[in-house]
């Protein structure tokens, strides 16, 4: 099983690769407009995973904002 940033490396027209800048910029609405173009990529899940898995503190992965989802209740 490849991991993700083996499969990134090697699909280079996505999105994140293209442009990675709006996907871990300080701007909310950068980061909006990142998760907005994670929408048709072939490894939004794969990608979502990888980012819970490793808890990755910040930016866009996977469609989700890490930011913003660290001010979202949790499960108790």
């Amino acid at each position: 099983m490849n991991t993700l940033p083996e499969l990134t490396a090697g699909t280079p027209s996505l999105p994140c690769r293209l442009d990675p800048e709006p996907f871990f910029s300080d701007e909310p609405l950068e980061r909006h407009y990142a998760a907005r173009q994670c929408g048709a990529c072939p490894l939004l899940l794969r990608c979502r995973l990888y980012a819970l898995a490793t808890r990755q503190p910040w930016g866009v992965w996977g469609a989700i904002d890490m930011a913003a989802a660290k001010t979202l209740p949790t499960a108790s």
